[in-house]
């Protein structure tokens, strides 16, 4: 059995009413209906959110044969879909992740559950065996950064892209 499905096969992971389990296709129909983002924050708006299915499908198919990626959805008992995480560039020989996604549902924002299932599943992740998994933020996104340095993430870098200030931030 391959790292990747060592890992899905360990799921679910919970905390407080919420879990963590494996993304399927039609999360990727859930998050392309979610409502906008503010305008600060509207370039975390699904990327096809009006692409036909079956650019939507290739999409998924990518996903599924990526062995270096894991992609989570975090549900609870309201909700099908309070977020998305990928774990993506993962190197199963160092055991590292070279960097995390986040995405939590527009609705769910500003409530905790970010922080909360982030550090449900980082720590889940090196109890599992990661030695490092790294995040990039946008040096402006205040609310991102606070919920990642409560979740044990630390600023370890810098980086310009597109004239705009990134942190690298990772957790041990």
């Amino acid at each position: 059995m391959q790292n990747k499905e060592i890992f899905l096969a360990a799921l679910p992971i919970a905390f407080d009413d919420c879990f963590f389990r494996a993304m399927n296709r039609d999360d990727l129909d859930l998050r392309a209906n979610w409502p906008s983002y503010p305008e600060y924050y509207e370039m975390f708006n699904a990327s096809f959110k009006d692409k036909p299915l079956l650019e939507r499908d290739l999409k998924w198919r990518k996903i599924k044969e990526n062995t270096g990626l894991i992609c989570l959805a975090l549900e609870n008992n309201t909700e099908k879909l309070l977020g998305v995480f990928y774990l993506a560039e993962i190197n199963w020989n160092s055991m590292t992740v070279g960097n995390m996604t986040i995405r939590i549902h527009p609705d769910w924002c500003n409530i905790g559950i970010g922080t909360k299932a982030l550090t449900a599943l980082s720590n889940w992740c090196m109890a599992k065996g990661l030695k490092r998994i790294r995040l990039d933020v946008l040096s402006t996104n205040q609310r991102a950064i606070k919920s990642y340095l409560k979740s044990g993430f630390c600023i370890t870098g810098e980086f310009i892209q597109d004239d705009d200030l990134f942190y690298w931030m990772e957790k041990f």
